[in-house]
């Protein structure tokens, strides 16, 4: 499968989910609709699988965002952080495949902080790894 396709995969199943508002393929500013996905790239890998194959490895970060401030308070926004990890997690763990897309996937790792942009933001940002094996020959 196709890069692009992979990542259309993605952000289909995070378009799916009830706990996310706004999915975007790329890192934006513009935000109106909390909580937001991002996913984008983060690194490939190509190594000798067998004679007649290779296992390619294609690096995605999923990078969630939540404002809190004045109307929305840091218990509210680290509550919504963990049930929006909590879905993600569910729901790419019951799709191994992506739905066909790719021989096999995995969230590798996460990890949460605190961003300032124009507002205070609970980031949580979580690396997946989809797998792929292509022809050697």
């Amino acid at each position: 499968m196709s890069l692009a396709a992979i990542k259309a995969k993605i952000e289909e199943k995070l378009e799916d989910t009830q706990t996310i508002n706004t999915v975007s393929g790329y890192r934006t500013h513009q935000i109106n609709d909390y909580p937001i996905a991002e996913v984008t790239l983060r690194q490939g890998e190509i190594e000798f699988a067998s004679t007649a194959h290779n296992k390619q490895t294609q690096g995605f970060t999923i990078s969630v965002s939540q404002e809190f401030g004045a109307n929305f308070d840091k218990a509210k926004a680290e509550r919504v952080i963990v049930e929006v990890l909590d879905e993600i997690q569910t729901a790419f763990n019951m799709d191994t495949t992506l739905s066909g897309t790719v021989k096999w996937q995995r969230i590798i790792s996460w990890r949460a902080g605190y961003e300032e942009r124009e507002h205070d933001l609970r980031i949580l940002d979580i690396d997946l790894d989809a797998f792929e094996l292509v022809s050697a020959t």
